[in-house]
């Protein structure tokens, strides 16, 4: 359907055009080329014509005073706020699609069991995981914690995998200490680059660290020492 304005202009169009061709017919009639009953249909169109534009330039006037500010102010309103509820409702359509936030692979079993299932916020649907690159937490005995440093080196054998002889270096060193039943340790950790994913989440195994080097008889004597600087002085008032 075309606008208002539009149609008024097309309906102008043909009623100037039949009026061009009423005033040839009506010169052809007066020489007594054409017939009456020719003159008179022309005549007859041309009045449609006229009618018609007459009519469509009414029906124009009403529509515009019919038009009201305030409601167009309106509609444009509830356009904006229309508009804004797409684009809140398209976010929620691309929340339903999950997506891992690193390349790696997924280790939570039977998830087909989730099928049909509806999870609130903050739900677990899945754990994923990299494993090209692991992280190996090391309980140091917080009495050994002194003689180890940033940058040492370490050799570790997991228990799953006895053949293999990892290497790497200590990165970082937890600033507290934890409890266990076999007494107070300090964790500290190294990064090591794992591509052919030997290693897995929650492997254990035992370290070796290269520490601050010493005596023989220093390394031995620790103990004694450790226990008098510290056993010992307790006792005394």
């Amino acid at each position: 359907m075309w606008p208002p304005n539009c149609a008024m202009r097309s309906q102008k169009m043909r009623f100037i055009y039949s009026r061009k061709h009423l005033g040839r017919i009506e010169k052809l009639h007066r020489q007594g080329d054409v017939s009456q009953e020719t003159y008179e249909e022309a005549l007859k169109e041309n009045d449609i014509a006229r009618h018609t534009v007459l009519e469509k330039e009414d029906n124009l006037e009403v529509v515009k005073t019919r038009v009201n500010p305030h409601e167009i102010q309106s509609i444009k309103a509830e356009i904006e706020q229309l508009q804004h509820d797409l684009i809140y409702y398209r976010e929620l359509l691309a929340r339903t699609e999950l997506r891992m936030p690193f390349d790696g692979r997924i280790i939570t079993m039977r998830l087909k069991d989730l099928e049909n299932t509806y999870l609130e916020d903050d739900d677990l649907f899945a754990e994923v995981e990299d494993t090209r690159r692991v992280t190996i937490e090391i309980d140091i005995p917080e009495s050994d914690i002194a003689v180890v440093a940033i940058g040492d080196t370490m050799r570790l054998k997991p228990l799953l995998a006895p053949d293999i002889i990892v290497k790497g270096e200590i990165s970082q060193i937890y600033p507290t200490s934890f409890e266990t039943d076999y007494g107070n340790i300090v964790k500290v950790l190294t990064v090591i680059e794992n591509e052919d994913e030997a290693l897995r989440s929650g492997m254990t195994g035992f370290a070796k660290i290269n520490g601050k080097e010493m005596f023989l008889g220093e390394a031995f004597g620790r103990a004694l020492l450790r226990f008098v600087q510290i056993e010992v002085w307790s006792w005394l008032p």
